[in-house]
């Protein structure tokens, strides 16, 4: 890899009316690290979703070991062997997030829209046999690890296997005072990365260091109102949270079967 591959490879700030079948072919591609849409949602409306999942909590506790995270919604990995389970909770949990969301704008709804304007074939909520997966879960991460989410890998037996690409996205809510920063790595999953996971004995999950050692990254700075994009084959995590504040962000996953069929989104 040379000097300019490393230089050349950083986020790729865009504004959210401007935002184009270019930037995503980017991400794509691997030119970008990933993009970031600062103008993406109203601060008042962040504070106000922020102030609701604070006065309510977050309904679960994702299975890792020592990974300082919850959630509320559907996480189709937590529930990977039990298909039927996420699916009869999917209603309840839509249910629940609108309650949080009050009379503000549904984020999921605008990366919808965002992503039906340059994909042709258009974007929508995944489904399996007729029955709606869930898309957006609110998370509070306090302490992640180094991990990649592919389905075709964790997913098995599941419809969103079947794609070919996965992407992630990232709508920060609140901001904590130090930390949570977002970190990711020019390195992609491979196959023969498995005899290196489940080495963090702290979490049980996660990868060993030598995986991403001497590969470019970047790092994004959690910002109210801020959306990132990036692909989630890509290595990842969240850097520690100091303070009592916490870090608050609402995500789901993109798949991209082929460029025939529309993008499919879940959490």
């Amino acid at each position: 890899m040379t000097t300019d591959d490393v230089d050349n490879w950083r986020p790729l700030f865009v504004k959210k009316d401007n935002f184009s079948f270019a930037h995503w072919q980017r991400l794509a591609s691997q030119e970008a690290a990933c993009l970031v849409i600062d103008d993406f949602y109203p601060i008042e409306s962040c504070t106000a979703i922020s102030r609701a999942v604070m006065d309510s909590g977050l309904q679960y506790s994702f299975k890792a070991q020592n990974v300082e995270a919850h959630y509320s919604g559907r996480a189709a990995i937590e529930l990977a062997r039990e298909k039927e389970t996420y699916f009869q909770g999917v209603a309840e949990a839509n249910e629940h997030r609108k309650s949080l969301l009050g009379e503000n704008t549904n984020p999921l709804d605008l990366v919808i829209k965002l992503l039906q304007r340059i994909w042709p074939p258009g974007a929508q909520i995944a489904l399996e046999d007729g029955e709606s997966y869930f898309a957006g879960v609110i998370r509070i991460f306090r302490l992640g690890v180094v991990h990649n989410d592919f389905a075709p890998r964790d997913m098995r037996g599941w419809h969103i296997a079947s794609i070919r690409q996965q992407f992630s996205w990232n709508l920060f809510l609140q901001t904590p005072e130090t930390g949570g920063e977002f970190v990711i790595w020019k390195r992609y999953w491979e196959t023969n990365d498995e005899p290196l996971y489940k080495y963090d004995s702290r979490t049980m999950k996660g990868y060993k260091s030598e995986v991403i050692s001497n590969c470019p990254s970047v790092v994004v700075e959690p910002k109210e109102g801020r959306l990132v994009l990036f692909d989630s084959r890509n290595y990842h995590d969240v850097s520690k949270v100091i303070g009592e504040r916490q870090r608050l962000a609402m995500s789901a996953f993109i798949g991209l079967i082929d460029e025939h069929n529309p993008l499919l989104l879940w959490s």
